[in-house]
């Protein structure tokens, strides 16, 4: 039965070759027309749907080329976006919309990018004049799923740690203001919440120090009428600052005066 079928269908399968070697859409059709009279479960099925599938590909390579083509030329050309919307004419699915896809994708990406750079040159402009809200501001027009949203986004938290230190800081100075120990140690407490990775975070330490200082200070003045006071106003200076150890040994000292 196979021989009888190979025999009686070859002739269409040899036509429908020597049509499609005309090379054009037209001798491509009509050589999938001819080999398409093999019918499925025939014995030249399979070798003729290879054929249809291989002159489908050169069709739509050919109808779709120079779209393709031409969506580059405009490129090329600056227009990012037109080059886009030609190459968006090829269909999901045609032989040449991998290739397609590829190019929008780095076309959209690009286009983004110019769109967007201004935004973000802009906010770091700003950021560094010290208007770090406005920079922020700024920053956040680039939206989601767009090329520059990543670096954006970045950029913003970086300024938004920056602006809780700094409103850290001013906090914790206008406590410091008062002068009295809890006050004082309330600073040190608010401007030890500048995160870590502030720029404002060194300023921070240095003041915390400066203020573990004035706290000791105030506990060497009050040690001579009353050591238990003393004590307890050294012992709230921070482990981390700079007057820590200098405050123990006081501590030491006066711990050493009341056992006498």
């Amino acid at each position: 039965t196979a021989t009888i079928q190979t025999i009686e269908d070859r002739p269409y399968l040899d036509r429908a070759e020597q049509f499609a070697s005309g090379g054009d859409v037209p001798s491509l059709q009509r050589a999938i027309n001819e080999v398409s009279r093999i019918g499925g479960g025939r014995a030249l099925y399979s070798q003729a749907d290879q054929l249809i599938r291989n002159w489908t590909d050169r069709i739509q390579r050919i109808q779709d080329q120079p779209t393709l083509d031409q969506a580059r030329q405009v490129a090329l050309q600056g227009n990012l976006r037109a080059a886009i919307d030609i190459a968006s004419r090829i269909d999901e699915g045609r032989s040449l919309s991998g290739d397609a896809q590829a190019l929008i994708r780095d076309w959209t990406q690009s286009s983004e990018q110019l769109e967007d750079r201004p935004y973000l040159d802009r906010a770091r402009q700003l950021a560094s004049q010290g208007d770090l809200s406005a920079a922020i501001a700024t920053a956040e027009q680039i939206q989601p799923d767009r090329a520059l949203y990543e670096e954006s986004q970045a950029d913003i938290r970086n300024w938004r740690n920056q602006s809780q230190g700094q409103d850290r800081i001013q906090q914790a100075a206008a406590a410091a203001e008062l002068g009295t120990a809890p006050m004082l140690l309330s600073a040190i407490q608010i401007a030890d919440q500048v995160p870590a990775n502030s720029a404002d975070r060194l300023i921070a330490d240095r003041l915390i120090d400066q203020w573990s200082y004035q706290i000791l200070e105030i506990a060497e003045a009050q040690a001579p009428f009353n050591p238990t006071q003393a004590i307890a106003i050294a012992n709230s200076i921070p482990a981390g600052s700079r007057a820590y150890r200098e405050a123990q040994q006081e501590i030491q000292t006066w711990r050493q005066q009341l056992n006498r």
